[in-house]
């Protein structure tokens, strides 16, 4: 998972193309991981994974505008937008909301995140593909 915060979440890719634009992403990231996008919440609104990406190019060590230092940064590409979100009150029923910010791999829990974005979060765009991370 990675969040991304307000102003960078609303200039995602909207289509399903990179769109040249490079992306912070998880340093132990590669070409084809999938990305699950989570979106802080607001005042008035509960944080929730909302997009799928993945990622499209290879990542690499770049300056970034935000930080005082570089970041790993790749093109990412829209896989799937989540027609139901999957809130954080349900990521922790599902023990699957730690470490959101630090970015690990979850490949671990790849069942039981599949099992929820196919059977309730209802994805814009097949997911048949990633079944078998």
């Amino acid at each position: 998972m990675v969040a991304y915060r307000d102003e960078a979440w609303q200039r995602l890719p909207d289509g399903r193309e990179p769109g040249g634009r490079l992306w912070s992403v998880p340093s132990s990231a590669g070409v084809g991981d999938l990305l699950l996008v989570y979106r802080p919440g607001t005042a008035s609104e509960e944080g929730a994974i909302t997009d799928v990406f993945r990622v499209h190019t290879p990542p690499g060590r770049i300056a970034s505008g935000w930080r005082g230092e570089p970041d790993w940064m790749a093109e990412i590409e829209r896989v799937a937008r989540l027609k139901s979100p999957i809130t954080f009150s349900r990521l922790r029923e599902l023990r699957a909301h730690g470490g959101i910010e630090s970015r690990p791999r979850r490949t671990k829990l790849w069942p039981a995140h599949y099992a929820e974005l196919t059977d309730h979060a209802r994805p814009s765009h097949s997911l048949t593909r990633y079944a078998k991370l």
